[in-house]
C-alpha cells in the first residue's frame, strides 16, 4: 500500500464533512465578497453621490458575519473529520497489532510502534481538517470574485488569471522537495525514538561499563539531524510564502497601475475609460480575496506533504502486518507424503499434531527438517536439543506465530490459531499495575479467593499476605520489584486461572534458581491432574526427568 492510497481509505468515510467544511469555506468566501461589496458602495455613496450608508453599510455587516461565520463552520467540520479519520487510523492500527504474530512485531521497536499511533497519525490532521476542504475552496471562491471582476472590467479579469496559474506551478514545485524532506523526518523521529527508549532501559547495563557519556553523544547527534531536518522543512516553508507573497504582490500592483490611470484618464483603450470609483475600489479590495485562498492553500501544503511523510511510515507497517497474517493464516496444509500415511489414524486422535515440518530461515539455512510427532492429552512433553536446533520454533509454528515452510500442524484438529493457547516465555511479560491487574489479565471474573489459590500453588501468597495491599499491591513494569523466580511463578499462577488446555513454557526454568525450578516444574506436573496439556522447550536436567515424553531435536530425530 502507498501513502495515498492509505490517506484515500481513511478520507473516503469522512468526504461528506469534508465536503461540508468546503462549502462553508466557499460560502466564507461569498461573505467576503459582499463585505467588499458593501465597502465599496458605500465610499461611493457618500464621495461621489453624497447619500446616507444604510445600505451599503448594511450589506458590510452582513457580508462579515456571513464570513466569519463560515469560517468557523469550515473548521468545525474539518476538524471532526480529521478526528474521525484519524481515530478510525489508530484503531486499524491496535486492531491489526492485535491480529499480528509476536515475531512479526519484533521488526518494529515499540517507540516507533507509539510514534506512529501517536506522532505519525497526528500528523494527518492539518491534511485531512484544512487541506482538502481548501482545494475545493481554491477552486471556487476566486473563481466567484474572477466572475464579478470581468462584469467590472474584463482586463483587470484578465490580469488576475494570467498571475493564478504561477501560484499552483510553484506549490507543485515546492512539494516534491518537501516531501521527501518529510520522509526523512518521520524516519528520523522513529529512530530517535528507539534510541531513547533503549538507553532508558540499558541505563543500568550503561552505567555499569560506564558508557553513559557516550549514550548521550549518540542521541544529542541523533536529536541535531532531527533538528536540521525541522530547520530544512521551515526554509521550504518560508521560501514558498515569499515567493507566492511576491507573486500576489505583483498581481495586486499591476491591478492598482491599470486601475489608478484608468481612473487619472491616462488609459482610454478598452474598458479603462469606464472605470469610476465604485468599480475600480471593488477590484482593488477583491484583489487580496483572490488570493488569499491561494495563500492560505500553500500554508496547507506543508501540512499535506508532512502527512504524505507520515502516511508512508504508517502504510508500510500495515502492509507489514497484513503480510505477516496471510503467511500466519494462509492455508499451510501440504500435502504429507506417502510414508506418512500410516500415522494418520493415531494422528487424528492427538491433541498436537506436527508431521513433516520443515523450516528454515533466510541467511541461516535449514533449522527444523522433515520433524513429526503426536502428542496426547493430556500429558507432558519436553522438546530438547542443542541451542538453534530449533525448540523455540517448534513452539511458535504450535502457538501459531510462524509458518513451517512445509508439512502440517494441527492443535484440536485445527490450524494454530484457532484455539487458545497459553504461551509462557523465559521472560515473562507482566502489566505494570497491581497483583490483582495481572492474575485477572487471562481470567477477569477470578475471585480474590481463587487469586490466592492459585499464588499459594506457587508459594507466593505469603508475600501477597504480607504487603499493606494485598491483591492490589502495586507491581512495576516488567515484574520490576520482583525476583527472576517470584516473576516466573506470578506467570504460572495465571496459567491456573485461564481455561487454556494446551500450554506452551520456553525455558521457564532457565533463569531460575534450583528451589524456584522445584516448584515451577511440580505446578507444572499439577496441570497434567487438571487435564492440561503442557509443551516445553528446556534442556534442563530435572525437566527431561519429570517429564512424560521427550523430543530430542538433535540431528532433527524425534524419539
Amino acid at each position: 500500500m502507498q501513502a495515498k492510497a492509505l490517506l484515500s481509505e481513511l478520507t473516503t468515510p469522512v468526504k461528506g464533512l469534508i465536503r461540508l467544511s468546503a462549502l462553508a469555506g466557499t460560502i466564507a468566501g461569498v461573505g467576503g465578497i459582499l463585505l467588499w461589496v458593501g465597502v465599496a458602495s458605500a465610499v461611493n455613496a457618500v464621495v461621489i453621490r453624497g447619500e446616507p450608508v444604510h445600505a451599503g453599510f448594511a450589506l458590510a455587516i452582513a457580508g462579515l458575519l456571513l464570513r466569519s461565520s463560515g469560517t468557523w463552520v469550515q473548521a468545525h467540520f474539518g476538524s471532526i473529520a480529521s478526528l474521525r479519520a484519524r481515530q478510525s487510523l489508530r484503531q486499524r492500527l491496535l486492531n491489526h497489532w492485535a491480529t499480528t504474530s509476536p515475531l512479526a512485531l519484533k521488526s518494529v521497536s515499540p517507540a516507533a510502534r507509539a510514534s506512529h499511533l501517536l506522532d505519525h497519525t497526528d500528523a494527518l490532521d492539518g491534511y485531512i481538517a484544512r487541506f482538502l476542504p481548501q482545494m475545493s475552496i481554491t477552486l471556487a471562491a476566486p473563481a466567484l470574485i474572477v466572475a464579478l471582476v470581468a462584469t467590472l472590467n474584463w482586463v483587470a479579469a484578465l490580469l488576475l488569471l494570467i498571475s493564478a496559474p504561477l501560484i499552483p506551478l510553484f506549490m507543485a514545485l515546492v512539494g516534491m522537495g518537501a516531501e521527501a524532506i518529510n520522509r526523512q523526518h518521520w524516519l528520523t523521529i522513529s529512530r530517535l525514538s528507539d534510541q531513547f527508549l533503549d538507553r532508558i532501559r540499558g541505563l543500568t547495563t550503561l552505567q555499569l561499563f560506564d558508557a553513559v557519556d557516550t549514550a548521550k553523544t549518540g542521541l544529542a547527534q541523533t536529536s541535531d539531524d532531527y533538528r536540521r531536518l525541522t530547520l530544512r522543512t521551515l526554509r521550504i516553508a518560508f521560501l514558498s510564502s515569499a515567493v507566492l507573497e511576491f507573486f500576489a504582490s505583483v498581481a495586486i500592483a499591476m491591478l492598482a497601475i491599470y486601475t489608478g490611470f484608468g481612473l487619472l484618464g491616462y488609459l482610454n483603450w478598452g474598458p479603462a475609460a469606464n472605470l469610476d470609483l465604485y468599480s475600480g475600489l471593488l477590484i482593488l479590495l477583491l484583489a487580496p480575496d483572490f488570493f488569499q485562498p491561494w495563500r492560505t492553500l500553500a500554508q496547507h501544503y506543508h501540512d499535506r506533504a508532512a502527512a504524505i511523510g507520515a502516511a508512508d511510515e504508517l502504510a508500510r507497517e500495515i502492509d507489514n502486518g497484513l503480510e505477516n497474517r496471510q503467511t500466519t493464516t494462509g492455508d499451510h496444509a501440504h500435502p504429507i507424503p506417502a510414508h506418512a500415511q500410516a500415522v494418520k489414524s493415531e494422528q487424528s486422535h492427538a491433541m498436537v499434531s506436527m508431521q513433516n515440518i520443515d523450516l528454515a530461515f533466510e541467511g541461516r539455512g535449514p533449522v527444523v527438517r522433515n520433524v513429526s510427532f503426536n502428542i496426547q492429552h493430556p500429558s507432558w512433553t519436553v522438546i530438547t536439543g542443542e541451542s538453534g536446533s530449533g525448540k523455540t520454533s517448534l513452539l511458535n509454528m504450535l502457538a501459531g506465530f510462524l509458518p513451517p515452510d512445509a508439512g502440517t500442524v494441527e492443535l484440536l484438529g485445527q490450524p494454530p490459531g484457532q484455539e487458545p493457547v497459553l504461551w509462557l516465555g523465559q521472560l515473562p511479560w507482566l502489566l505494570s499495575g497491581s497483583w490483582r491487574d495481572n492474575l485477572q489479565w487471562l481470567a477477569p471474573g477470578a475471585s480474590d479467593d481463587q487469586m490466592l489459590a492459585a499464588l499459594h500453588r506457587v508459594e507466593l501468597d505469603t508475600l501477597v499476605r504480607q504487603t499493606h495491599d494485598g491483591l492490589d499491591a502495586p507491581i512495576g513494569e516488567m515484574g520490576y520489584g520482583l525476583s527472576g523466580g517470584q516473576a516466573q511463578r506470578l506467570a504460572l499462577a495465571r496459567a491456573f486461572l485461564s481455561d487454556a488446555q494446551i500450554l506452551l513454557l520456553d525455558e521457564p526454568t532457565a533463569a531460575l534458581d534450583p528451589r524456584s525450578a522445584r516448584i515451577v516444574l511440580t505446578q507444572i506436573r499439577s496441570l497434567i491432574t487438571e487435564q492440561r496439556t503442557v509443551i516445553m522447550a528446556s534442556h534442563d536436567p530435572q525437566s527431561l526427568t519429570a517429564a512424560d515424553h521427550v523430543i530430542d531435536l538433535s540431528g532433527n530425530n524425534p524419539t
